[in-house]
């Protein structure tokens, strides 16, 4: 049976023309959400839309249910007409997805089931296996993790660029994303846009990234999210974008009553969002879309009358004494108030507050607050250990905090940035450090912290970080003063005399020898001592571990010292030769020769002071 030998197929039922002047005269948006995109004609003669709650639609032939399925197969040219699954499109949906366009004069629209389904098949309808997205930032926290996390797993990287950026930063970041996609074997597949940004309100120059991928020819889309502005006070398609994306949850539906996403743009760019969306059944539902198209109704009134609102709201918190500043869109001078200027109707009603420092400038997860548990580590001698270490810490930093030895705690960028450069980095408490390097006691308050048990694994605390715990303690309390490195170089030497008072009397006067060879002795005795102890201590960020590089270590100990133990020797043997008492003549000796013990051995052996 041929096609000649088929009935011909029905025409689909649409809705009449559409009327979008009267005498010539625009209609605007508001008023053609009244009833764009629907023909009550269809609907039994019903004045508003119903809800078609349904997943599956008749044809009105096997010829026409043939037509349309060589059309979704490409057999047929021309495409697909249509409704036949809800997945793809239902007759509620098309009725949003008109109205949508109208706003942003798109040639069409897509509705999702979120705005980050809509975010998510837009990039994956885009993105290709090692292919580079620049974007702008901040962007919405989900948005940067979809980018960052999941495409990242199938060799998709980014370039990012801030808000506000102009022409010339731009171009440089598209040029390096360029490089890097030709490093991958890949290409630049989108450019991504949050606009203002969540949550600083920062706006981007839409206009300079369309004149930058323009120049740099490539051949890729620029999308936006446009939630927080439009569509009524931001019109990203007339600005150079290719795509406007919408959180429908937030202006368009207006009730909070509804999760929906909407993606604007040509029809060209925008049949391959389509496609990803049909294979991944991620459309608005008919209730939700029927909602949407209410909400429409009333989106013109509902902006104008939020952002009134927002601008009296924002004007009272700019007075509070503990509000320190309000991000509004366009707000302030310079770059950014160009940029609202030139591209935008009116600064939204969306703001962030910056607030004065309230309750506490570091937040610590204690093992000992109050609903804190330690698991198996709750031993009885760290338990001991911990004690006598906060009570340290605590009258060393002036803050009162049940675990100043957490590794777990929280504070703001600034207040890091602003400590950093005072940092003694020694040890292994950063927190302790932080505290103690401020100049007035941070307010701090503790939450409780429940460990689990060890899985694997032993616990690092050992000796070595006890004495790093001390060091600590003593930068912060004399280093500046002494040196701390100095000071435990010195400690080790402190006891090195006690080994080489031990050497030299064992050998003088249980083994008879003179002074001069005993003195020898217990000097080279002292010093392969200090070696292995300055190794474990004072140069722990530094260790010689390996067997070959301790033994040439201690050689080059040895023989940086060789010229102080000499100093050293020869001093003592004249002065004890002279009459002065054996105690003092090696003590005389040893601070001679220290000095430059640590001057060579720092340099030549450890290679840092």
């Amino acid at each position: 049976m041929s096609d000649h030998d088929i009935d011909p197929t029905s025409p689909r039922m649409a809705p009449k023309p559409e009327v979008t002047k009267i005498d010539g005269r625009e209609l605007k948006p508001s008023t053609l959400m009244m009833g764009h995109g629907y023909d009550p004609v269809l609907s039994e003669g019903s004045l508003k839309p119903p809800i078609f709650l349904t997943s599956t639609f008749a044809f009105p032939s096997a010829a026409d249910g043939k037509r349309h399925f060589e059309g979704i197969t490409g057999k047929r040219p021309g495409g697909a007409d249509g409704l036949v699954y809800s997945r793809f499109n239902a007759p509620n949906q098309e009725i949003l997805e008109d109205r949508l366009s109208v706003w942003d004069g798109a040639e069409d629209a897509l509705s999702f089931s979120s705005g980050m389904t809509a975010i998510c098949v837009l990039m994956l309808a885009y993105a290709s296996q090692n292919d580079v997205i620049v974007h702008s930032g901040p962007l919405y926290a989900a948005s940067e993790g979809f980018v960052a996390k999941v495409l990242a797993k199938f060799g998709v990287t980014y370039v990012d660029f801030p808000a506000g950026a102009t022409r010339e930063e731009i171009d440089a970041v598209i040029e390096k994303a360029q490089a890097q996609a030709d490093e991958q074997g890949g290409k630049v597949c989108m450019v991504y846009l949050e606009s203002p940004g969540n949550p600083t309100n920062a706006l981007v120059d839409i206009e300079a990234v369309r004149a930058s991928v323009d120049a740099a020819q490539l051949d890729c889309p620029i999308a936006i999210d446009n939630t927080f502005l439009g569509p009524l006070w931001q019109r990203p398609l007339e600005l150079g974008a290719d795509l406007s994306l919408y959180s429908l949850t937030k202006y368009v539906g207006g009730h909070s009553d509804l999760i929906a996403g909407g993606c604007l743009g040509s029809a060209e760019v925008m049949a391959r969002i389509a496609e990803m969306r049909t294979i991944c059944g991620t459309a608005t539902d008919p209730h939700t879309a029927w909602l949407l198209s209410r909400s429409l109704e009333t989106l013109h009134l509902r902006m104008e009358r939020s952002q009134d609102n927002a601008r009296i709201l924002a004007e009272r918190l700019r007075l509070h004494d503990k509000v320190t500043d309000v991000l509004v869109a366009g707000g302030g001078a310079g770059e950014q108030r160009a940029i609202f200027e030139a591209q935008c109707q009116g600064p939204g009603s969306t703001f962030s507050i910056r607030l004065k420092g309230g309750e506490a400038e570091v937040a610590v997860a204690s093992r000992f607050a109050e609903g804190a548990s330690m698991a198996e580590w709750n031993r009885p001698d760290r338990e001991k250990l911990s004690s006598v270490a906060n009570t340290l810490a605590r009258k060393l930093t002036g803050v009162d905090l049940s675990d100043p030895m957490s590794g777990f705690f929280l504070l703001r960028s600034a207040t890091a940035r602003e400590l950093v450069p005072g940092l003694s980095g020694i040890g292994f408490k950063i927190l302790l450090d932080l505290l103690a390097t401020s100049e007035t006691p941070l307010k701090v308050k503790d939450f409780p912290m429940n460990f689990s048990a060890r899985r694997s694994g032993e616990s690092k605390l050992d000796r070595a970080i006890a004495l790093d715990f001390l060091a600590g303690l003593y930068d912060k309390s004399f280093g500046r003063v002494i040196p701390t490195r100095f000071a435990l170089f010195g400690t080790v030497g402190v006891i090195g005399v006690g080994v080489h008072m031990a050497i030299l009397y064992a050998f003088m006067l249980v083994g008879g020898a003179n002074f001069s060879w005993s003195q020898a002795v217990a000097t080279f005795g002292a010093m392969t001592f200090n070696f292995w102890l300055n190794n474990f201590l004072t140069y722990r960020d530094r260790r010689l571990k390996e067997a070959n590089k301790v033994f040439w270590g201690w050689v080059s100990f040895i023989a940086a010292c060789s010229i102080g133990a000499f100093a050293n020797v020869a001093v003592a043997t004249t002065l004890h030769d002279r009459g002065l008492p054996t105690v003092v003549a090696a003590l005389v000796g040893i601070g001679i020769g220290s000095v430059w013990n640590y001057a060579l051995s720092s340099r030549f052996v450890w290679g840092r002071y």
